[in-house]
């Protein structure tokens, strides 16, 4: 995106991913922008297209999505902190963002996000992603790839966030991730008259650019 002057998306989530993997490039420096009606930039989602069902060649039901039941389980196999080939890979570079992006996959993926002299309000987090139905049919069909979030600890579905040198991200609410960086010359923060608190496994750790941190990480903020 970014090749034509003052280029602008509008859609319910900038970018939808159902739990496929993706590399995804938005350079801004032309003008480009990103305006999620919803407010989200980024979802990940378990794919939830019921697909057809045949039987000896013969359509017999266009197939019904049911919600998962019960919490993720964790995989102590899979590395949250990595970049696998099979993740979600965003880069955002020259642009000011306003939103929030989320990692609701229940399954083994990560959300691999590098900002490059990019400004972004908002949160970013994993979350336990929710349909406002548990069943959908074909009458309900409308509701296929629209979730609300809850932003929750890391299972299997790591976030992974690289600020590097002149971007800034404002923190506008509870964001879990499993690893950060922050190159000389980034800026984390919190909204005006609020501060921003950041832990790693559950120990308070100062913010300063030049630094790395991996864990349960959360990043809090307070009025």
């Amino acid at each position: 995106m970014g090749t034509g002057e003052d280029t602008k998306l509008v859609v319910d989530h900038a970018f939808l991913d159902k739990g496929q993997a993706v590399a995804i490039t938005v350079d801004g420096s032309q003008g480009a922008r990103l305006l999620p009606a919803n407010g989200t930039l980024l979802q990940l989602m378990e794919n939830d297209d019921p697909g057809p069902v045949f039987v000896n060649g013969k359509l017999v039901n266009a197939s019904v999505y049911t919600e998962p039941s019960g919490l993720p389980v964790k995989d102590s196999s899979f590395d949250v902190t990595a970049v696998h080939s099979s993740d979600a890979v965003a880069t955002f570079s020259q642009i000011a963002l306003t939103g929030n992006f989320f990692n609701g996959m229940r399954g083994n993926m990560n959300m691999v996000l590098t900002f490059n002299q990019a400004r972004l309000t908002g949160v970013i987090s994993t979350s336990l992603a929710r349909h406002a139905v548990s069943t959908i049919a074909s009458a309900s069909y409308q509701q296929l790839g629209e979730v609300s979030n809850t932003p929750s600890p890391v299972v299997n579905n790591g976030v992974s966030v690289t600020l590097n040198a002149g971007s800034c991200w404002t923190v506008t609410g509870t964001s879990y991730l499993s690893k950060l960086v922050l190159a000389p010359g980034a800026t984390l923060t919190a909204p005006p008259g609020h501060t921003l608190t950041l832990t790693v496994d559950g120990v308070a750790r100062p913010i300063v650019a030049g630094q790395s941190y991996s864990g349960n990480i959360v990043l809090t903020v307070h009025s």
